[in-house]
């Protein structure tokens, strides 16, 4: 049967809401005689409240200005409550329309970002361009497409189940973020690595479990913290109001309250075209016409010749200590979009790299350490004795493990002064994470660890609870 279980975990909007009823599947439900007409049901409105919703939930006003219990309203964070609404529509969601599209989607999507990431810099597609490309496509699916049934694996199901609705959208966006959601695949770059550089693989079949395998750790550990990191209210993911808002302005076209918002009367769905127009207008700019302002280095343009004005200011192979940008790619190129963490965590970002590449890496390369008089000061290149790209081939025996005596023979490995800072701090990541979570979260994670089965619901996972949950 082509639907979804209800056992999908609670990520804010981003989860299976079920159909309209009860345990019975979409599609049966369908066949049951419950026609199209049953299923276009109107979205509350704050001016149109649905009162069974009401008497189930108990405490539905509209979808974002919500009369919670005592003190709730106040545990539930601003953020959230400007971007999750407090109603569960009872509308379908595992429709023959929401796997089609989402399929194509992901499989689309999953060989873009393959493609782009061997590209500098890399750029990848996420699920906020699935969400984009999904709507138009249901929304025009719900025009053209007839109203029909059909049978597929023994069931019945309708081509146009109704209008396009913010449930299947949901499952059409999880299933990208799922598939390509953070960019490509982890485990591909292995394989590109072990056939372009070292020239030998293991089959496809090593190749699907490797994939596999390296993805269901994430969805397994996911499962088994999302009690201490999901359920609570005080547990926010930024990158998943991003989403929630996004459909919102999507499928709602109520108009904008002036004192709702700032004096703003804009719709949000209108002002979203016309950034979007914006952007795709700009972006030739620094990507076609002068792409010069993708790396604006201009004090090497006054000084080309010189080699430490290259080293301090380059954009490429310096410190780039004037970093101006206009190209969005290269922003959002290498640590995501800064649009969605915290001001502090870019704050803490910035504070870093100032002290340790900037400062740190002045230091180190002027004081010839790592032999970096020799190697450009900035680059991902790795280099042998002659200054040539080092060859890896070379120091390895048959069984592709490391040959000491092959490396005597051919040279050590040299790095450029921020590529060896770089690996430096990434060692020390794995220890920072785990010191900085026990000295600043460490109480926090205690308390939640022991009122894990006994903490209060808020207003969402009240809504959740309504469907099954997968097991622990």
């Amino acid at each position: 049967m082509l639907s979804i279980p209800g056992s999908i975990t609670r990520s804010d909007e981003l989860q299976y809401h079920g159909s309209r009823h009860g345990d019975i599947p979409f599609y049966t439900a369908c066949a049951s005689g419950l026609g199209r007409e049953n299923l276009d049901i109107e979205i509350a409105t704050p001016d149109r409240v649905d009162v069974k919703k009401e008497q189930e939930v108990g405490e539905v006003l509209s979808p974002y200005d919500t009369e919670m219990k005592n003190g709730e309203q106040a545990a539930v964070s601003v953020e959230v409550q400007a971007a999750v609404p407090v109603v569960d529509e009872d509308v379908p969601a595992s429709t023959l329309r929401a796997w089609v599209i989402g399929l194509i989607l992901t499989t689309v999507g999953s060989g873009l970002n393959m493609l782009f990431s061997l590209r500098n810099p890399s750029i990848f597609i996420t699920s906020i361009v699935a969400q984009l490309v999904a709507y138009p496509l249901g929304v025009v699916w719900a025009r053209l497409v007839p109203d029909k049934t059909i049978t597929l694996l023994g069931h019945k199901m309708p081509l146009n189940p109704g209008s396009f609705n913010k449930k299947e959208h949901t499952i059409i966006v999880a299933m990208a973020n799922a598939s390509f959601g953070n960019g490509y695949l982890y485990g591909t770059e292995l394989l590109l690595t072990q056939e372009k550089f070292y020239g030998y693989g293991f089959g496809w079949g090593f190749r699907i479990l490797l994939v596999v395998s390296t993805q269901m750790m994430g969805y397994g550990m996911a499962g088994l913290c999302r009690r201490f990191l999901v359920w609570p209210a005080a547990m926010i993911w930024p990158a998943t109001l991003v989403n929630t808002t996004l459909f919102t302005t999507l499928h709602d076209k109520t108009p904008t309250t002036p004192e709702m918002a700032s004096g703003w009367v804009i719709g949000r769905y209108n002002y979203f075209l016309y950034v979007m127009v914006g952007v795709f207008a700009w972006y030739w700019i620094p990507g076609v016409l002068f792409q010069g302002l993708s790396v604006f280095a201009f004090a090497t343009w006054i000084k080309p010749k010189s080699p430490i004005v290259n080293q301090l200011f380059g954009g490429f192979s310096g410190l780039s200590l004037i970093p101006i940008t206009f190209d969005w790619t290269y922003v959002s190129g290498f640590l995501a979009s800064p649009l969605i963490p915290p001001w502090t965590a870019i704050a803490n970002m910035i504070a870093g790299m100032f002290i340790f590449v900037m400062v740190g890496g002045v230091i180190a390369h002027y004081s010839e350490a790592w032999y970096s008089a020799y190697l450009p000061m900035s680059t991902a290149r790795v280099y042998d004795n002659t200054g040539a790209s080092y060859n890896v081939s070379r120091v390895l025996g048959t069984d592709f493990t490391l040959d000491v005596q092959k490396y005597k023979a051919y040279s050590p490995v040299f790095v450029s002064t921020t590529n060896a800072i770089a690996y430096g701090l990434q060692l020390g990541t794995v220890v920072a994470v785990l010191v900085h979570t026990a000295f600043f979260n460490g109480k926090d994670l205690w308390a939640r660890l022991r009122a894990a089965r006994n903490q209060e619901d808020d207003i969402h996972m009240r809504l959740i609870k309504k469907y099954p949950d997968a097991p622990d």
